[in-house]
């Protein structure tokens, strides 16, 4: 074989497969989501067929995620095993272990049922598919094996075949997408006038908003100007009126709790007590004051006295001394 005819072998065949892998995809989203409606062949084979079609969706999985921990950048090796390299501990064969797959018998005949049950569904949708394809591409030869293989009833009469709606609209695509197009063309001319004229109608709101800027500036300026200190006066004067009410209302408040609380004879002997309480007050300040000349007099005068402060500071000294001293033999 040429280079040429095996480079077109190994095309078709990567196409086939990816083909049937979008299809088997396909049918086991469709299980899973519940919108498969199988041929009705039997309660049984009909429950076998769903528990297949969980089993293929799982060993897709399974085989998709050998993939990803195989192809992944963060795969490492166990040191001392031979096994394949796993992610953050994950490895194949337990993935395989966790689902059931390590026997490579119950394994093969997972697949097996699998596959059965995928086949005739597979072949289901690709047949559709190209019936499709060859109406839409094909009509008219479509229109003679409908006709060539149409039945004949009881009567005599034979079937006429049905139209292909497909094909017709497909003929009308052309004409379709020219009006589209022009639908689209007129909604953008539509949008840029609207565009244009929201433009114009933001300028002229902006223009507007200056002015009344401008104006509210004028009215502030104006009124710190003239009004402010007028009423700024008068503001005061009222406050300082509402301070002089409460001072007046808080006397009177006073002399009424005072008057309430308290009878004539317990305020005179309040006032009494508060005023010999003021005056040993008095007499104990005068007492401390001379007591405190007298203090500073002995200290200042009594020579016994100033030998004792000599001797403290000596001794301080001295402590001082001795404490740096034994700094000095704990450093050596």
């Amino acid at each position: 074989m040429t280079p040429i005819a095996i480079a077109s072998s190994v095309q078709e065949a990567y196409f086939r497969a990816t083909l049937l892998f979008e299809q088997v995809v396909e049918i086991l989203h469709l299980a899973a989501s519940g919108d498969d409606h199988p041929t009705p062949i039997g309660g049984d084979r009909n429950a076998d067929d769903a528990v297949a079609l969980e089993t293929a969706d799982v060993l897709l999985a399974v085989a998709h995620v050998e993939r990803l921990l195989q192809a992944s950048p963060m795969a490492e090796k166990r040191p001392g095993t031979t096994e394949a390299p796993g992610v953050l501990g994950v490895t194949p064969s337990q993935l395989r272990q966790t689902w059931g797959l390590e026997d490579e018998r119950t394994a093969r005949f997972l697949r097996e049922s699998a596959r059965v049950a995928l086949l005739p569904r597979v072949e289901a949708r690709l047949r559709t598919q190209c019936d499709l394809l060859c109406e839409i591409v094909l009509p008219m030869l479509r229109d003679r094996a409908s006709a060539a293989t149409a039945t004949t009833d009881s009567g005599g009469s034979v079937l006429s075949s049905e139209s292909a709606p497909v094909a017709r609209q497909v003929i009308e695509v052309p004409a379709l997408i020219l009006e589209l197009q022009s639908r689209v063309e007129q909604r953008e001319r539509a949008h840029r006038v609207r565009r244009e004229q929201l433009h114009a109608a933001l300028v002229e709101d902006l223009e507007r908003v200056k002015q009344m800027l401008h104006l509210v500036q004028q009215l502030l300026v104006e009124y710190k100007q003239r009004d402010q200190p007028r009423a700024l006066r008068a503001k005061l004067d009222w406050l300082r009126a509402c301070s002089e009410a409460m001072r007046t209302r808080t006397r009177v408040v006073t002399s009424q709790l005072l008057i309430e609380t308290y009878p004539a004879e317990n305020v005179e002997l309040l006032r009494h007590v508060h005023g010999a309480l003021v005056e040993r007050r008095q007499r104990a300040m005068n007492e401390r004051e001379t007591l405190m000349t007298k203090l500073h007099l002995y200290r200042s005068a009594d020579a016994e006295y100033q030998a004792l402060v000599q001797e403290y500071s000596r001794v301080q000294r001295s402590i001082q001394e001795k404490k740096t001293w034994i700094q000095s033999l704990d450093m050596t």
